[in-house]
C-alpha cells in the first residue's frame, strides 16, 4: 500500500476530531437507526453515554411500544439489583460510572448467572478512560456495550 488511508490513522486526536464531525453527517444518523434497529430486535447490551436529556429521548425512541425496562439508579446510596431478569422490557443500569468496585463486580455477577433480556446501560461520561485509571472493571465495560452509542457531543438543548 503506497499511502495510508484514515482508518488506519493511529492519531487519536484525530480519530476523536473524526468521530466529533461524523456527529454533524447524515451517515451516523443512518448508522444510529441501524443500531436502533438491532437493539429492538435483539437481547443486546447497550451503553448509551451523554447527557441525561439526550439519553432519555433516545431511550423512549428505542423501547417505544416495548414493555419499560426496569430501572436501577447507581447513584443511590443502596445498590440493588433486581430479583429477576424475566422482564421483557430488560433492565436500565443509570448512572454506571457511579457504582464502585464491590457494586461492580457484583453486577457482573449478575450478568453471568441471571442473563436478562436487553440491558440498557446510561453513563454520562465515556467509561474507557475510567477502567485505563483503574476505577472501572474493563470486564465489566465490554459485558454492558455490545451496543455503544456515544451522545456526548449532541447538544442537550433541543431535548429540553
Amino acid at each position: 500500500m503506497s499511502h495510508s488511508t484514515a482508518l488506519f490513522q493511529n492519531d487519536p486526536s484525530t480519530t476523536i476530531a473524526r468521530q466529533k464531525q461524523r456527529k454533524l453527517d447524515a451517515a451516523w444518523w443512518l448508522s444510529l437507526d441501524q443500531d436502533i434497529r438491532l437493539i429492538r430486535d435483539t437481547k443486546l447490551s447497550v451503553l448509551l453515554v451523554g447527557s441525561p436529556q439526550v439519553v432519555d429521548a433516545l431511550l423512549r425512541r428505542v423501547t417505544a411500544g416495548m414493555p419499560p425496562p426496569q430501572t436501577v439508579e447507581c447513584q443511590d446510596q443502596q445498590f440493588c439489583l433486581p430479583a429477576s431478569s424475566d422482564e421483557a422490557g430488560g433492565v436500565l443500569f443509570r448512572d454506571i460510572e457511579a457504582l464502585g468496585a464491590p457494586e461492580q463486580r457484583r453486577l457482573l455477577h449478575w450478568l453471568k448467572s441471571d442473563r436478562p433480556g436487553p440491558v440498557f446501560t446510561t453513563a454520562r461520561v465515556p467509561l474507557f478512560p475510567l477502567v485505563q485509571e483503574g476505577f472501572f472493571n474493563e470486564t465489566l465495560l465490554y459485558r454492558l456495550n455490545t451496543v455503544y452509542i456515544d451522545l456526548s457531543d449532541i447538544d442537550p438543548v433541543p431535548f429540553l
